[in-house]
């Protein structure tokens, strides 16, 4: 759960017209990668976590915003290292969830620049939901992140 499967060092290229195109081996074969793909959701819950990844996005609107990503630490191994995140908008109402996942992680932010790795690593509990998204599929969500 939340590895890659793509095996970079495996690359072989070929061309094709005038382009150089990659053939990349990948450690997976489809009925794993779809098995990943449709895995059930986790119960709802708090559960603790650590931020395993935060990066700077720009919404639909042209908004900025952070896509922080969480993975569960869990003795289960269904639910250990699952991926989870939640997006926080830097505009507006949205810098209160800045402000609160920033405490919730141990790192507050003090205004006008944030640096991401400060956060990676950082342990918290996350509130989790359950959401059914548009053609029925069930999928988590982050609700809320808390301090330990």
């Amino acid at each position: 759960m939340g590895r890659c499967l793509c095996n970079k060092t495996e690359t072989k290229t070929r061309e094709k017209g005038e382009e150089s195109m990659a053939i990349i081996e990948i450690d997976s074969s489809w009925e794993e990668a779809e098995k990943e793909f449709e895995r059930k959701p986790i119960p709802e819950g708090t559960y603790p976590a650590r931020v395993a990844a935060l990066e700077q996005e720009v919404a639909a609107s042209g908004a900025p915003m952070l896509r922080w990503q969480f993975e569960i630490e869990s003795a289960d191994p269904e639910i250990n290292g699952r991926p989870m995140w939640r997006r926080t908008p830097l505009t507006g109402k949205g810098k209160f969830y800045l402000v609160s996942i920033c405490k919730a992680v141990g790192v507050p932010w003090r205004g006008r620049q944030l640096d991401t790795l400060d956060y990676i690593g950082r342990r918290c509990r996350v509130v989790v939901g359950i959401d059914t998204l548009e053609g029925g599929r069930i999928t988590n969500s982050v609700r809320d992140v808390l301090p330990l």
